[in-house]
């Protein structure tokens, strides 16, 4: 689970303009306009949440991150992410 943070008006307006007609793919976006970034780690543990985020299983426990993204020196992301803990992997395939 992923919630994200986005100052748009911290990037080139060519790398705004891609956004407004494919607000989907910004990965793809910065790395076709050769954006050069760093990535910030501001925080990093374990979590206990008594409702985990819709979507995810597990009994509320998980590995979290938040870090910023900083483009020519001003932050202009902010991603927090969390990885449940304890929850069985999908079966393999093999």
């Amino acid at each position: 689970h992923a919630a994200s943070l986005l100052v748009t008006d911290r990037l080139p307006s060519s790398v705004q303009d891609e956004l407004a007609t494919h607000p989907g793919g910004l990965g793809r976006i910065m790395n076709d306009a050769g954006l050069e970034t760093r990535r910030d780690i501001l925080w990093y543990g374990r979590e206990r949440n008594a409702v985990p985020p819709e979507g995810l299983g597990g009994r509320g426990e998980f590995i979290a991150r938040t870090y910023r993204v900083v483009h020519d020196g001003r932050p202009f992301m902010l991603i927090n992410e969390k990885f449940p803990v304890g929850v069985d992997p999908a079966p393999s395939l093999d």
